[in-house]
């Protein structure tokens, strides 16, 4: 039946982040897998063509895992949203170290890193972080010149990339985690946002001046 059919897959899911959890994704086989779920290897393939479509499955399982935690994080500030996320995915990397290894870093990890927003809707995670810069940037008053968008994916790029970066460094033992640590290093990420950079040369004062009155003039003409 259908409901037989989706409780298999939802097993063979489940046991292949068990698998990883203990020993790591490169210790994923369809075989593994099948023997831990008590069905046959040739099974497995009634729900999953290849090991590749089984770990898309099992990346898509963490980012909703993931997920579950960053609405536990969210707030009405976007900045301590953002903050609490990053508190709660290094304490996740402490406990299950190869769970975000292989959300992070995995075979399906471009999934989980998409840099546009529309590009990662179906990812939970990345869904609430893009919503959260969002909202950051937009409650932030940005130079004439720097558009949100851009404002938007330099803040991701940042973001994401100290956060990955900085749960390695703990999870290997390079580093020990220090709360006050974090969260003043995300403070000074999240600083992007503002950050009178652009891909284009900075204008000069007075062509600042002349932008700044330029967009002035196109927010009255909307009104």
């Amino acid at each position: 039946s259908d409901r037989r059919r989706t409780d298999t897959r939802a097993r063979l899911v489940a046991a292949t982040l068990e698998i990883i959890d203990r020993s790591g994704w490169p210790a994923v086989t369809l075989a593994a897998v099948a023997k831990a779920c008590s069905v046959s290897t040739p099974a497995t393939y009634k729900h999953f063509p290849d090991k590749s479509a089984l770990f898309e499955a099992a990346q898509e399982e963490m980012s909703g895992r993931l997920g579950a935690l960053s609405d536990a994080a969210s707030q009405d500030d976007p900045v301590l949203s953002i903050l609490g996320v990053g508190e709660r995915l290094i304490a996740y990397s402490e406990e299950h170290p190869n769970l975000l290894e292989f959300a992070f870093f995995g075979p399906s990890s471009n999934n989980t890193s998409a840099v546009d927003a529309g590009a990662g809707a179906r990812w939970e995670l990345l869904a609430f972080v893009h919503r959260e810069i969002g909202r950051l940037v937009e409650s932030q008053p940005l130079p004439p010149w720097r558009s949100a968008d851009e404002a938007g994916r330099d803040l991701f790029v940042s973001l994401w990339s100290f956060i990955q970066g900085y749960s390695k460094l703990v999870t290997s033992g390079t580093v020990r985690h220090r709360s006050a640590f974090l969260k003043a290093a995300l403070r000074s990420v999240l600083s992007i946002a503002t950050a009178q950079t652009s891909d284009e040369e900075a204008p000069s004062p007075a062509e600042g001046a002349q932008a700044a009155q330029a967009k002035g003039g196109d927010c009255a003409d909307k009104k």
